[in-house]
């Protein structure tokens, strides 16, 4: 089935290896090493990983069941060889600062753009705190201060032109509708989900809609996180989730998923099949950009659903009314300075003009009387105008020569032996 959809490459999103299922195999680097290449060297990886190209995340199968930690027990042992066989082969982690760039040989998290999408890709279990933690702890984490930033940085940075998703790949769900270990997803760690909800809304209010795509509970669910209705950010800024698992492994034994209030909406909840996958593609219908959402299980499509592109916010608009000087529709609005006869400059003295000389309206077209500055983005000093009705002139004309920005096509997949997206 995967061959079939021609995709672009795929996302696998964690537990490629299952070292601790039914019990654990080992505790050394060769033992996780062997782990891999008995994947890798069977018959069934052919189909499925050939003229494909596959992009990880680590997630706790390739160490133990729930992990949290980079320092202790057996994760030092796993993480040499998911470096090993995944890591080196994924796009590098760059760091900026300034004008230097260093490259991290060994990324465990990182980002790259692909089409009209933007991706980053989380290492949800090397940094975070533990589990046991109260939900509510402001100092727990799940992906340390360093990655935290730089996530934050990434949904705050304005995309490329085309670029109008931004996909987040997380091992583990971001819904907290999973009430059963709900401490071993972003449930558990209420804090730091809140911060980046907000940061995903304030993309989504600027015209990128934020995809998380994850998996790790062998169930599928698609949820919605639509802002608070008394909040600064449209209904339009929503973040969507897609949770599909497992691409190859045992299904969840009973239902779990439940929603638990208005936070998180779910959209489409199916437990059942030992082999799901998730497929995206992106495209332009009549001038808008299309997200395409499809759910295969056991190798039939069982659903599917669409989302648009969230509307770019306006661009500053130009007032061109005629205000009365009889009329006072806003009192805050300053006078236009009054405007006489002009005065002949002397013969001894060059003419300029002063620092906070304003054109008054009839000069430039707006009608006799008092003069609002037109430019929306435009700030006030001391209530009064910053710019002169030249210079708001001159940026109307401005606008008038803005550009429409088109997008290109896009199709991938995201999935993993756990859990499975492709898009």
């Amino acid at each position: 089935m995967l061959p079939e959809l021609k995709a672009q490459f795929m996302l696998f999103l964690g537990d490629f290896i299952y070292v601790d299922v039914p019990e654990r195999f080992g505790k050394s680097t060769e033992e996780y090493r062997m782990q891999y290449r008995q994947i890798y060297a069977s018959p069934d990886w052919a189909t499925v990983g050939q003229n494909l190209s596959w992009i990880h995340v680590l997630d706790d199968h390739e160490i133990s069941n729930d992990w949290s930690s980079n320092t202790t027990g057996v994760y030092k042992a796993a993480v040499e060889p998911w470096h090993l066989y995944h890591a080196q082969v994924n796009p590098p982690a760059v760091k900026r600062d300034g004008s230097d760039a260093t490259v991290q040989l060994k990324p465990t998290w990182f980002e790259f753009v692909q089409g009209p999408a933007s991706f980053f890709m989380l290492d949800t279990r090397s940094y975070r705190s533990s589990n046991d933690q109260p939900f509510n702890d402001s100092a727990k984490t799940m992906l340390g201060k360093e990655q935290l930033d730089d996530f934050l940085a990434w949904l705050a940075r304005p995309e490329p032109p085309g670029v109008k998703w931004k996909f987040v790949a997380s091992s583990v769900p971001f819904t907290k509708n999973w009430p059963v270990n709900v401490k071993d997803t972003w449930g558990g760690f209420l804090v730091e989900r809140k911060e980046i909800l907000e940061s995903m809304w304030a993309a989504g209010s600027q015209g990128t809609t934020v995809v998380i795509l994850s998996g790790d509970r062998h169930e599928f669910a698609a949820t919605k996180f639509p802002p608070p209705p008394d909040s600064k950010w449209p209904e339009a800024s929503s973040a969507y989730e897609f949770s599909t698992s497992p691409l190859n492994q045992f299904a969840s034994p009973y239902p779990t998923y439940k929603q638990q209030d208005d936070e998180d909406v779910m959209l489409r909840y199916i437990p059942a099949g030992t082999s799901k996958f998730g497929a995206f593609t992106i495209q332009n219908i009549a001038g808008k950009s299309t997200l395409d959402y499809r759910l295969f299980i056991d190798g039939q499509e069982t659903w599917s659903t669409r989302i648009f592109e969230a509307p770019a916010p306006e661009k500053p608009t130009i007032l061109s009314t005629k205000l009365s000087s009889s009329k006072r529709p806003d009192p805050s609005w300053p006078e236009a300075p009054q405007r006489t006869k002009p005065r002949k400059p002397s013969s001894t003295q060059r003419s300029r003009p002063r620092p906070d000389d304003t054109l008054g309206a009839e000069e430039e077209g707006f009608g006799k009387g008092r003069v609002k500055d037109v430019l929306l983005a435009t700030n006030k000093v001391d209530g009064e105008p910053s710019v002169s009705t030249a210079e708001v002139l001159r940026r109307e004309r401005n606008l008038r020569t803005w550009q429409s920005e088109a997008s290109s096509n896009v199709q991938c997949r995201a999935g993993g032996a756990d859990q499975g997206h492709r898009g």
